[in-house]
């Protein structure tokens, strides 16, 4: 299948994959982040079900730890790690959920056009390049280590015994060396 594609659009087509997986990761730390905040936070008194869709994430999470003096210390963090997150969610979703083309136009960049659902279903275009694509994943990748680092040495909540294999795994993962003993 890539046989057929301009090398330009399979560089881009790896980079949009790459931060899509990168994201996974770093929502999946988050999801379990609030899986423990949920049962052993009093999450559930705040909300009956952690939320699943990222968009209602954030204001679960800045709920939860404003209702829990234990967490409370914490919101500022908090609310760095999730603006991170907002801008890395925003750019993919335009790479991940936009059309985009097989060939780079003269800057170098993809036009990504994408329909905006609100207020008026107009589309709309940007231009991204395969290295800021990369930059974004790189930056998904660190998100997903800090929410676990985060959650366990700030919060205590993660067992601590185990956040050596995550960060190991997470950074092999990126390094492509084999997981440690």
């Amino acid at each position: 299948m890539f046989d057929d594609l301009p090398a330009p659009a399979v560089e881009m087509y790896a980079a949009i994959g790459l931060l899509t997986v990168q994201w996974a990761a770093a929502e999946y730390v988050l999801d379990h982040l609030i899986g423990r905040i949920h049962k052993d936070f009093g999450g559930n008194k705040v909300q009956q079900d952690a939320p699943l869709s990222f968009n209602k994430k954030p204001k679960y999470l800045r709920r939860s730890f404003q209702a829990d003096d234990r967490l409370r210390p914490h919101l500022g963090q908090l609310n760095e790690l999730l603006d991170e997150a907002n801008q890395i969610v925003e750019f993919r979703k335009w790479c991940a959920h936009g059309l985009t083309g097989l060939h780079p136009e003269e800057d170098g960049k993809f036009a990504i056009t994408t329909l905006m659902r609100a207020p008026d279903y107009r589309t709309a275009t940007r231009k991204f390049s395969p290295k800021k694509i990369n930059e974004v994943s790189d930056r998904a990748s660190a998100l997903a280590v800090n929410i676990f680092l985060f959650g366990a040495f700030q919060l205590e909540i993660f067992p601590s015994d185990v956040a050596s294999k995550v960060i190991d795994s997470l950074v092999n993962r990126k390094t492509g060396d084999p997981p440690s003993g």
